[in-house]
């Protein structure tokens, strides 16, 4: 079991822990804010088929906010929900590739949680731009801080849009309300795996956190920023500038206002 009063200040949260609406979205906010998406192509471990460490993963990614990919982030936070006495399951999704087409149908991990009769999707490890707080699954659009989102059913899946300025209503992943089981995502290896030809991004090094009410995303050498009606990217080719930029993404010491303060100045 995790450490749930580590794991609470680690992400800074101070508000109820019963198991309801109001605590899930705190939890939800703290947690992105607190600690980065962060995946790093030298980084093997779980293509190479090594047992997944939720509790070194928890240490490293979150007690120390290193930050790590979605396996690392959201498989505590769905433990830390469990402990905490929600009804949550771990969730498979597929990603949206560069081709229109999708990922393996168990590819990216996310949470699924059970409320009042209501299911809510909850992701604390996705890189690009997604919601400060978990999502009803309806076809509804929903509103966060400036944000849209939609879910499309297509049959037994839902596809998560967002509203983009650029590119209008853009897919991010689809995924089936379906429990999935750890082992479930150690099979699907050979096909996640096989999928980084098709998504070059995929063995890039991803950073991204939310910033004030943004999203900042260096994917490889592209610097990207999302914010409420407006999208800007640029490649950072200065060596010295990306490792400033990649720092002050990273930073556990910085608040969430000192860090939007600081990279005011790297933005386009």
């Amino acid at each position: 079991m995790l450490d749930v009063g580590q794991y609470l200040a680690a992400i800074g949260y101070q508000g109820p822990l019963d198991p309801s609406l109001e605590t899930l979205r705190g939890l939800h906010e703290c947690h992105v804010r607190a600690v980065p998406y962060h995946s790093r192509p030298d980084d093997a471990e779980f293509l190479t088929g090594a047992e997944f460490d939720v509790d070194k993963a928890f240490q490293h990614s979150i007690a120390d906010r290193a930050g790590g990919s979605c396996y690392e982030l959201n498989e505590p936070f769905l433990q830390l929900l469990g402990q905490l006495g929600f009804t949550a399951h771990r969730l498979s999704a597929s990603t949206r590739l560069p081709s229109g087409g999708f990922g393996p149908e168990i590819e990216h991990l996310a949470v699924l949680v059970d409320l009042d009769g209501e299911q809510w999707l909850a992701d604390v490890g996705y890189s690009e731009p997604t919601s400060f707080g978990p999502l009803r699954v309806t076809t509804e659009v929903q509103r966060q801080d400036g944000f849209q989102f939609r879910m499309v059913r297509d049959g037994e899946w839902w596809l998560l849009e967002r509203l983009s300025p650029v590119k209008g209503w853009s897919g991010l992943y689809r995924f089936k309300a379906v429990a999935r089981s750890l082992a479930a995502f150690g099979a699907s290896l050979s096909e996640i795996a096989a999928q980084l030809s098709e998504w070059p991004a995929g063995n890039l090094r991803i950073l991204s956190r939310v910033v004030g009410n943004s999203t900042v995303l260096m994917t490889g050498r592209r610097f990207m920023t999302y914010e409420a009606g407006r999208e800007a990217s640029r490649m950072v080719i200065d060596q010295d500038e990306y490792e400033k930029i990649t720092d002050l993404i990273l930073d556990p010491e910085l608040t969430d206002a000192e860090r939007a303060e600081r990279i005011r100045e790297f933005q386009s």
